[in-house]
């Protein structure tokens, strides 16, 4: 019995120090203007001191609230951004969990200067589930499509990896239309796209039943004409070699006419997965072995599948599609 105590606080003092390191802390704060009013959608962005890589990143609620987790004690940069206004920085040694104070953006003079002699309607507006960004009259329509994403309120894009409130199933729409393409394909299409022909941005953080299943968000485009008809395709695929042979390979495409859009993928994942544990406890009583306990364990986990999917389009009217 009193080994078997003994053995329990050598354990427990053991595991202690790892627990700590390994321990999640976290940011907490609150975005605000100069005028003491909360600014929702603001992206917040954590940054690691070595290497500028990104540790985390959030985007502030309605009331300007923002909580960054999962983060471990290490050196990072924070970066608060909402268009509009002057980006924040803050260096931040993280050791424990931080709660910061009102952290205050400063507007851009610029910004203000354009508002006023340009801007005819609202650059955000809300609704009931959606965030509509208007960037007809706003210098975003110099670049492309993909670029406004980038500066959408509601929108969090972190190495070109797009999240609404935290959920990266996000659902496409092209003027109320969806769109059947890879977010590579996407990426592709809309950076090719000249902002000049989009009228907005909504961000519907609550999507309609219809799309409830399938993605956390939708992204919806509203463009003053439909994207120029025509195709596109890919091929890709991928090899990994670990301890055995991983591959994959797809095909994806897409065509566009002037009443109807056809869509077909393909995916064939091939997998075999080998795991090995070997885990060996000896129980002393001082410096001799009075018991051990061992065990080897190896599994191996095949995997193949066949995916495809295809969907086509017919525009009745402006209201009603097939």
């Amino acid at each position: 019995m009193n080994l078997q105590r003994i053995s329990i606080a050598i354990g427990a003092f053991l595991a202690f120090p790892f627990f700590i390191l390994s321990q999640d802390l976290s940011i907490t704060g609150k975005v605000m203007s100069e005028s003491n009013e909360p600014i929702s959608y603001a992206n917040v962005i954590v940054l690691k001191a070595q290497d500028s890589t990104v540790a985390s990143g959030v985007i502030s609620d309605e009331q300007g609230f923002f909580s960054l987790s999962t983060l471990k004690k290490d050196s990072y940069i924070m970066k608060v951004s909402f268009l509009g206004f002057e980006d924040y920085f803050k260096d931040i040694n993280l050791t424990e969990n931080l709660e910061l104070n009102s952290i205050t953006l400063l507007e851009k003079k610029e910004a203000l200067d354009e508002i006023r002699i340009t801007a005819t309607k609202p650059t955000l507006k809300r609704e009931n589930d959606r965030l509509v960004f208007n960037v007809e009259n706003t210098s975003l329509t110099e670049g492309s499509v993909w670029n406004i994403l980038k500066s959408t309120p509601g929108i969090l894009m972190i190495n070109d990896e797009v999240s609404v409130r935290n959920a990266s199933n996000i659902i496409y729409l092209i003027n109320d239309k969806r769109v059947y393409l890879s977010g590579n394909e996407l990426q592709q299409l809309l950076s090719g796209t000249t902002a000049s022909t989009v009228q907005a941005i909504e961000v519907i953080t609550n999507p309609p039943a219809k799309y409830d299943a399938e993605g956390g968000a939708v992204i919806n485009i509203k463009m003053s004409k439909n994207l120029i008809s025509g195709y596109n395709g890919s091929l890709y695929g991928n090899f990994t070699q670990g301890y055995y042979p991983r591959y994959s390979a797809g095909t994806n495409h897409f065509f566009k006419g002037k009443k109807t859009s056809f869509y077909i993928g393909y995916n064939y994942n091939d997998q075999e997965l080998s795991r090995i544990n070997d885990e060996r406890i000896n129980f002393k009583d001082g410096n001799q072995v009075i018991g051990s306990w061992q065990t080897d364990i190896e599994r191996n986990t095949s995997v193949r599948s066949h995916t495809a999917n295809m969907n086509f389009d017919y525009d009745i009217d402006d209201k009603n599609t097939f």
